[in-house]
């Protein structure tokens, strides 16, 4: 994936996030909720690109309740910020 390609998948995760409330979803969906920082900006990201490059993947995602969409992308930016302190990546 090149720096354009990378660009975009973050612009969609921005105006799409995955652990926005069901009010959000369903409403006119103008103003994206904000991030509380770049790794719960990045995990939705990473939500996105795996939604827009399987079929089942974004099925089964589509499936999960609010509360859930919610754990899913606190864990995962959990995990982001974790790895990107030092010693906290692969060994």
């Amino acid at each position: 994936m090149n720096y354009g390609e990378a660009r975009w998948y973050i612009e969609q995760g921005n105006v799409s996030p995955y652990d926005a409330t069901d009010d959000w979803r369903e409403g006119d969906r103008k103003v994206p909720p904000p991030y509380t920082d770049d790794a719960h900006a990045i995990a939705c990201t990473i939500i996105f690109y795996l939604k827009d490059n399987s079929r089942m993947i974004e099925d089964a995602l589509r499936t999960v309740d609010e509360d859930r969409r919610i754990g899913f992308v606190r864990d995962i930016a959990a995990i982001i910020r974790v790895g990107m302190k030092p010693g906290g990546g692969a060994s």
